[in-house]
């Protein structure tokens, strides 16, 4: 079957013809060409349409006229969205595992596309190059200093603890205190990965925190177990992950303070730390005063996985680690996550692949922010019940805790009876 022509008509007087493939729906036609729909109106044989019911027809002329003025099509021949016979096609590297995008502005405000292509040599070497700038550009590791590294043993803390020991002698000398939440935050394959690493890597300081400990942090009356399938069955799955990783951050933050080191790092990578950003900017809050490194109470929160992608960590694993390494397997129920969490990913994935590189402005962006417009830090506390150090960012207006002494996790795990009421509500 010959294709159909459906005509764009930008508001710049031009007319770009596109295939499309008789009964195809429109909003699917719309998608696959990435022509967002509030930027065009449908006419078939002259006659508007609703574009998210049509079908497409062999028959029918089919126009899709722009009500914006900005260039579209244009922009998607660039990222190569449109492969076209005007588009330079990606000539075929059977050496080639891993090709970087980023789009390019010039000083006349025009984009470009800059794509480099890696063999698997070249790509390790891309990894480590661009770990040592994070860590060195935004002076994460101190010369001298201790780091408190969280390690549950999943890809993205394994990733890091590699990238340190690989890049040692091209860091700062610093001394790592590998440490392991068990029975809870890390499941046992990932456990047995994490003692793995430390000992193939020569990680002398390695504590795992025994589930005696969580729950002694926590002051759970019932246990871990307990409390968190109560959270899950009460409050979903949102609220379960949350005080999953709450109950991880806990007990670093306890270890921390037993060893006297407050400068904890975590396995948040490029995609973490941009989703954070974007839920800041869509919930009117502060994640601190940069994204790779921000002050938290008496902490110092650090990042240094900032400038590389899940994709690149995974693909660097396959490359420099055992292959079980490298695997990771599904969630629990516990720390699956909602929608309000998978929308923010969504988002990060899709705004990255159509504008390469946005991450690195969005970081950029909060640093000049907070220092160009002296932008209060939120204030913290700490818990009177786990310790935790927790923010007021949310603002006292969406303050729901009914027990004001200790932070939002342990309120409700008081209100359902999980942990005991230390003292009167103020």
């Amino acid at each position: 079957m010959n294709p159909v022509k459906v005509l764009l008509k930008d508001r710049l007087d031009q007319v770009h013809a596109l295939n499309a493939v008789a009964g195809t729906p429109l909003r699917q036609f719309l998608k696959q060409k990435y022509i967002p729909r509030d930027s065009i109106i449908c006419y078939v044989n002259n006659e508007i349409i609703d574009d998210q019911t049509y079908i497409i027809k062999q028959s029918e002329e089919v126009v899709l006229d722009m009500v914006r003025a900005y260039q579209l099509p244009e922009y998607c021949r660039t990222l190569r969205l449109w492969e076209d016979g005007s588009v330079e096609a990606t000539p075929e590297n059977s050496e080639s595992v891993y090709t970087k995008n980023v789009l390019w502005f010039n000083d006349s405000g025009i984009c470009d596309l800059k794509e480099t292509q890696f063999n698997k040599e070249e790509f390790i070497q891309y990894v480590n190059d661009m770990f040592v700038q994070g860590v060195m550009d935004k002076s994460l590791i101190k010369e001298g200093g201790s780091i408190v590294l969280a390690l549950s043993g999943g890809r993205d803390s394994l990733a890091l603890l590699y990238l340190l020991r690989i890049n040692k002698d091209r860091l700062p000398k610093h001394h790592i205190i590998g440490v392991t939440v068990a029975e809870t935050v890390a499941a046992p394959e990932d456990m047995k990965r994490a003692k793995e690493a430390i000992t193939n890597l020569d990680v002398t300081d390695y504590t795992i925190l025994p589930l005696e400990y969580v729950n002694e942090t926590m002051r759970f009356k019932n246990g871990f177990g307990t409390a968190i399938e109560k959270v899950l069955t009460t409050e979903g799955r949102g609220h379960s992950i949350t005080l999953w990783h709450h109950v991880m951050r806990s007990c670093i933050e306890r270890f921390a303070r037993e060893r006297g080191v407050f400068n904890i790092s975590f396995g948040y990578h490029f995609e973490d730390l941009l989703a954070s950003v974007f839920r800041s900017y869509t919930l009117g809050t502060l994640i601190g005063e940069t994204a790779p490194i921000r002050t938290w109470g008496e902490f110092t929160h650090v990042s240094p996985l900032w400038t590389i992608t899940k994709k690149e960590l995974t693909l660097y694993l396959n490359f420099v680690a055992p292959e079980t390494h490298s695997k990771q397997g599904s969630p629990t129920d516990y720390d699956r996550g909602d929608h309000n969490r998978d929308i923010n990913y969504f988002m990060t994935d899709l705004l990255s692949s159509v504008w390469p590189g946005l991450g690195f402005n969005m970081f950029e962006s909060l640093e000049r922010l907070t220092d160009n417009y002296a932008i209060k830090q939120p204030r913290f506390d700490t818990c009177e019940n786990c310790n935790i150090t927790y923010t007021h960012a949310y603002g006292e207006d969406v303050d729901q805790r009914k027990y004001k002494h200790v932070c939002n996790h342990c309120s409700h795990l008081i209100e359902v009876g999980e942990i005991s009421i230390l003292r009167p509500v103020r």
